[in-house]
């Protein structure tokens, strides 16, 4: 009967949009880090370039530090 009676009434549960697993979303959260810090990553090596390559390629240097770089040492 409360098959029967979910049907005729709508389940309360399915109303709401299921929400992503707590592994998926450690995974997801590890993964958006990794983007972030390859992001930076790339950024550091193309404000190595010259301002006129940058533009040649479509960037910015004030963009590029905005988003951030990270610190090489050597």
């Amino acid at each position: 009967m409360s098959a029967l009676s979910s049907a005729l009434h709508g389940n309360p549960r399915s109303a709401s949009p299921a929400r992503p697993s707590v592994f998926r979303r450690v995974l997801n959260a590890m993964v958006e880090a990794r983007m972030r810090e390859a992001q930076r990553q790339v950024n550091t090596y193309l404000l190595e370039l010259d301002d006129q390559t940058l533009a040649a390629h479509g960037y910015s240097r004030s963009e590029l530090k905005k988003t951030g770089t990270t610190f090489r040492t050597f």
